[in-house]
């Protein structure tokens, strides 16, 4: 047999071989000539797919990075838009009431600004670390801990308390308690919120409201790709008893 490298440039790409019809048989140098102009000709071929190959890998994923940017610039622009909005109505309310706003009311503008800053701080570092965030093995650092969700459904209503075709109530029981991010749970619920008076009629009433469910209960407003049947075995179909449900599974209707 005989045996060609083949290389493009520097790279080598493999071998090819050639059988001889018999062990006698003799390699002639005009043959080998032959056989190495094909290996040649074979490794620019393969080199030439392979460039071809990762030419369409690369085309793929800049519109896949274009889909993503565009999407994340709809989605800032939306998740920023709710917290500038109530720093800069609150701060013309305490611009516009100075001379004749008492000192409970300086407060409290002055802790919805401080609120809403905060919440415009989160938004800032959560992008940050989400355009660290590679395609591979790396994904956000949540810090998980137990939120209050009525605490966290009035920071979220006190963002939006400058719109006042609405009445919001909140229907949910100050002993209920989730485990999860709480800037991110804030921010989640700014967003329901946002959106219900966005478009619900003026002058209607939008009520947010919580409760304990079973987890066995919670499938119904699952997919079925959602639905972690080993957490439901674990859980022995308990949510908000001795084995609390971990999983999202509360109701905000609004």
């Amino acid at each position: 047999m005989l045996i060609i490298p083949m290389n493009y440039q520097t790279e080598f790409l493999g071998f090819l071989g050639v059988g001889m019809r018999s062990e006698n048989c003799l390699i002639r140098p005009k043959e080998v000539g032959t056989v190495l102009a094909i290996s040649a000709q074979a490794a620019s071929a393969i080199r030439n797919a392979q460039l071809f190959a990762e030419t369409e890998e690369a085309y793929a994923e800049l519109k896949r990075m274009n889909k993503l940017k565009d999407e994340f610039l709809v989605t800032a622009s939306h998740e920023l838009r709710t917290p500038l909005t109530a720093i800069h109505g609150y701060a013309g309310r305490l611009k516009r009431q100075a001379s004749r706003a008492t000192p409970q009311q300086i407060l409290r503008f002055a802790t919805q600004i401080s609120l809403a800053a905060q919440q415009l701080s989160d938004l800032v570092s959560n992008m940050t670390e989400a355009a660290q965030i590679g395609a591979i093995d790396k994904n956000q650092d949540l810090h998980l801990e137990s939120v209050q969700l009525h605490a966290a459904a009035e920071i979220a209503t006190n963002m939006l308390s400058l719109k006042d075709d609405h009445e919001i109530i909140l229907d949910i029981s100050r002993d209920l308690w989730i485990t999860g991010d709480a800037p991110r749970v804030r921010q989640v619920l700014t967003n329901l919120l946002d959106n219900a008076t966005k478009y619900s009629p003026p002058q209607t009433t939008i009520i947010v409201s919580a409760q304990k469910m079973m987890l066995s209960e919670v499938q119904q407003y699952l997919s079925e790709d959602q639905i972690d049947h080993a957490l439901l075995v674990e859980k022995r179909g308990l949510c908000g008893r001795t084995n609390p449900c971990q999983r999202p599974g509360s109701r905000c209707d609004g």
